[in-house]
């Protein structure tokens, strides 16, 4: 047997509805990349709890986190390629990117932030897309 199915794809007018609103049948396009973030400072300190000491390294954004972005990709200095994730947390302006206590664990090529220098991040969207780097900010 085999169903009796077209598929549609395209925009359709629906009529006697308010507002005459459309129907759209088809893969929606893939949005548009994340915008720049634009770092106003990144800080790294030291938590000291009853579960022990850990440090921390947070970034404050000048704007908060667009809907839409899923990750924040961290990069050490000048690497070309990404040294650490981090979830995002839309509509929140700042995320802490590294974590580590006694002893740190980070995923298969991850690497924590060197002892000075600079970062750069970029914001990931849902589906996939990779925004441009931020400028550095000092660690």
């Amino acid at each position: 047997m085999r169903a009796q199915t077209a598929r549609l794809r395209g925009r359709f007018s629906l009529t006697g509805v308010a507002g005459t609103p459309q129907l759209v049948f088809g893969r929606p396009g893939v949005g548009a990349a994340p915008t720049r973030p634009r770092l106003e400072r990144v800080e790294r300190y030291r938590v000291v709890s009853g579960a022990g000491t850990r440090t921390e390294v947070r970034a404050h954004f000048a704007f908060p986190i667009p809907e839409g972005v899923v990750a924040i990709v961290a990069y050490w200095g000048e690497d070309p390629e990404p040294d650490l994730f981090a979830r995002a947390i839309p509509t929140s302006q700042d995320i802490v990117l590294y974590t580590a206590g006694e002893c740190p664990s980070l995923p298969p090529g991850a690497s924590g932030p060197p002892i000075d220098g600079d970062v750069r991040v970029a914001f990931v969207g849902r589906y996939g897309q990779l925004g441009p780097l931020s400028e550095p900010a000092s660690l």
